[in-house]
């Protein structure tokens, strides 16, 4: 299996040129907080640099006179951008022309893949994410004239470079803003490895030892102390990967707002306090306004992450100030 700090080490050997989009791409990366545990080297491409390395320019040195054509544009920008900033990553970008003009169908939709016996399948959890069956189908255009793909550039693809590029967005306005999100996003299930778009983390409060509660300065502890087994952090989410603030419309990109981010290890207890939040929101509900409000929730390595508004300041002073 090759690791992401693997695939950026080959920059320095023959597999990458001086100036090639692949090697643009490795080094727009940037760190991913997993926020509840660490892995080496895990990095993202944001969502803006992405956007900024399809250039026409580059578009051109890795697809030559194919560049100019209208419909090939057209479809990279509209459907298949990932996919194609991923093969670029690999030194593959050529493959793309095989994948718009195959019958299959693959593109930025199909993601996660999954590998298996050495061949590759979409999608991963497709299913889990919208609330459908999976689907699970062997991807054929990717390889030679429908045979199946390198076991060697299945590995990367599955292993490593998908996962720099295919990086959650979240809806949820910046906290400079206010955090003035009409609603609470749907819970969500995250691939174990997906890379999230946290750049920067702190802990401030760390209850997952049941022996060592902090009741006092806990403001989640509301909910009980047997609902309090629990880390809460004060997490960067980047500017990309939620929405917009009134910084960017500045064109000044915002990343100095923070979230709380609270990391329950038990389904059921996790559950149970969304469903509680869930409750507290309703309109007309007697307490509702003086809660701290739930922005986001999901689950990623067995945890369930929920994320709220941060708050410099004890949980009485923060109903009084909000």
């Amino acid at each position: 299996m090759m690791s992401s700090a693997q695939v950026r080490r080959r920059n320095s050997s023959s597999w990458t040129r001086d100036n090639d989009l692949g090697s643009q791409i490795r080094k727009a990366l940037i760190p991913s907080k997993c926020l509840a545990y660490t892995r080496e080297d895990v990095d993202f491409l944001p969502a803006d640099a992405l956007e900024r390395l399809i250039c026409p320019d580059n578009r051109r040195r890795e697809l030559g006179a194919h560049a100019a054509s209208p419909d090939v544009v057209a479809d990279i920008l509209l459907r298949r951008k990932k996919l194609f900033v991923i093969l670029a990553l690999m030194q593959q970008a050529q493959i793309i022309l095989r994948v718009i003009n195959d019958s299959e169908g693959i593109d930025d939709d199909c993601f996660p893949f999954e590998r298996r016996s050495g061949l590759l399948y979409y999608p991963l959890d497709c299913g889990q994410l919208t609330g459908e069956e999976p689907r699970e189908k062997v991807v054929k255009s990717l390889g030679p004239d429908g045979a199946e793909w390198a076991s060697f550039h299945a590995e990367t693809f599955q292993t490593a470079v998908q996962w720099q590029v295919w990086v959650p967005r979240f809806n949820l306005d910046c906290p400079c803003d206010g955090y003035q999100t009409s609603r609470t996003e749907p819970h969500r299930t995250f691939p174990f490895r997906v890379n999230l778009p946290f750049i920067d983390e702190s802990t401030f409060i760390d209850n997952l030892n049941p022996d060592h509660l902090d009741a006092e300065n806990d403001p989640f502890y509301q909910f009980g102390p047997s609902l309090s087994r629990h880390q809460v952090k004060k997490a960067y989410i980047h500017h990309a990967h939620r929405n917009p603030c009134r910084y960017q419309e500045q064109k000044r990109p915002c990343n100095a707002a923070p979230f709380a981010v609270k990391i329950i290890e038990g389904k059921e207890t996790a559950l149970h306090e969304i469903k509680t939040l869930a409750r507290f929101e309703k309109p007309g509900t007697r307490y509702g306004h003086r809660l701290i409000r739930l922005l986001s929730s999901f689950e990623h390595a067995k945890r369930f992450y929920l994320i709220f508004p941060y708050a410099d300041a004890n949980l009485q002073q923060f109903w009084e100030n909000k």
